[in-house]
């Protein structure tokens, strides 16, 4: 069995998929995608939103289990009034601590892939099937996470967007973890100021729908000194279109096809950056912020200006 698990496992990390994933990767060679969100149930959370607060992924199990208790810390002040909850937290965090203090398992990171390997997979989960005749026990031997958001807008967009958010930083680089939850993402307000907005094929697992369309995000980071930044990597390889805002994501609004530079309007970004220098003001611990925010415009290409 133990050659199964590592013939899939070597396949695995050369046959990598160029997409946000979570992959639980079974003692039997089965595989299952779990691109989770929220609590981290499983090991492959943590990691996977440690790649999406810090950038990349963790190469030491010791780093892992540190980000994970300290946001652990703010959840149980979270749920203080829910013994349900907190007996949840507590179960999980002890799983996750054994996991990482196990001197056996090895967490290895390779570009953008993440894997933790167990050593002796004793971790049971049950699955349930139509086709089996019983329910079929299988034990996990390693968590795989590749990519990380960027990745994963282009391949499942509502999996992509319960990920994505924004993350504050004080003055060392540290997470704020007492604003998690804030949303500097620019209100309706500031939106309808733009008449167009950029879409793509909505993608789920990497299929696309010729129905419907969703609405592209890009990456801003945005410091106390007022500096300003945006990261168009992520829409490379997207076949990009506009449409006008408050139309519904039906692809018959789609009004053409746009490049991602002929999107980008220095009205937009002022308004970005007025609205999140508002932000650093009312909160003085802060001193960089990363978030999403939607690609809109007013002039689309060929238009022309007065």
């Amino acid at each position: 069995m133990k050659r199964v698990f590592f013939f899939v496992l070597l396949l695995s990390l050369f046959c990598l998929p160029s997409n946000g994933q979570i992959r639980e990767i079974y003692e039997d060679g089965k595989i299952v995608n779990h691109n989770g969100g929220g609590f981290f149930i499983s090991l492959g959370e943590a990691m996977f939103s440690y790649r999406v607060v810090y950038g990349r992924y963790p190469d030491e199990k010791r780093i892992l289990l540190d980000y994970f208790l300290e946001v652990s810390k703010d959840e149980y002040d979270d749920y203080k009034a829910d013994s349900t909850m907190i007996g949840l937290l507590a179960k999980r965090d002890s799983i996750l601590t054994v996991d990482l203090n196990d001197p056996d398992n090895e967490l290895t990171v390779s570009g953008d892939t993440c894997t933790f390997s167990y050593a002796k997979p004793t971790r049971e989960y049950t699955f349930y099937s139509i086709k089996d005749t019983v329910d079929v026990v299988r034990k996990l031997s390693a968590v795989q996470c590749i990519g990380g958001p960027a990745e994963l807008q282009k391949y499942d967009y509502s999996e992509f967007r319960s990920w994505m958010g924004s993350s504050f930083y004080d003055k060392e680089g540290r997470p704020l973890w007492s604003l998690s939850g804030e949303a500097p993402m620019m209100p309706r307000e500031v939106n309808r100021q733009f008449r167009y907005v950029v879409t793509m094929k909505s993608l789920h697992e990497g299929e696309a729908s010729e129905d419907w369309t969703s609405f592209v995000f890009i990456p801003i980071t945005m410091t106390r000194s007022g500096a300003i930044r945006y990261d168009l990597s992520c829409l490379e390889g997207i076949q990009l279109f506009f449409q006008e805002l408050g139309t519904s994501h039906e692809s018959t609004n789609i009004l053409g096809t746009i490049a991602a530079e002929e999107a980008i309007d220095p009205d937009r970004l002022d308004a970005v950056k007025a609205y999140l220098k508002d932000f650093l003001d009312q909160h003085e611990e802060v001193d960089c912020i990363k978030t999403w925010e939607l690609v809109l415009f007013n002039n689309p290409p060929g238009a022309t200006t007065n």
